[in-house]
């Protein structure tokens, strides 16, 4: 999507509208987010922050995972072979209950 005004891509609203490319979707992003959830769950046990910080922490990391899963599945299509779409799916399923597990694990 390119806004007239600026001429700019919202690369946001592209890879949740699976407008993108499925490796940009599985890999790019989602190494990006892997990445920055291990580096901030790190520092974070580091300091012994509070339970209200680990609270907005899950809170904002939902909502990231939720946009990726979404991001990918609508992606899927855009691939170079219908093995791929596939198994990007099988992977975002996982993923959803993956997330699903941990979430319930924490606020125990």
């Amino acid at each position: 999507m390119v806004t007239e005004a600026s001429g700019s891509k919202n690369y946001v609203l592209s890879f949740w509208r699976g407008e993108e490319k499925l490796w940009k979707a599985f890999w790019l992003v989602g190494l990006a987010l892997t990445a920055w959830i291990f580096i901030t769950v790190y520092f974070a046990e580091i300091k012994g922050l509070p339970l209200i910080w680990w609270l907005l922490f899950l809170a904002v990391a939902l909502t990231v995972q939720v946009w990726w899963m979404v991001s990918v599945w609508r992606c899927a299509p855009h691939s170079s072979r219908a093995v791929w779409k596939v198994l990007a799916r099988g992977a975002v399923l996982l993923s959803g209950v993956n997330v699903m597990l941990k979430s319930i694990a924490l606020l125990h």
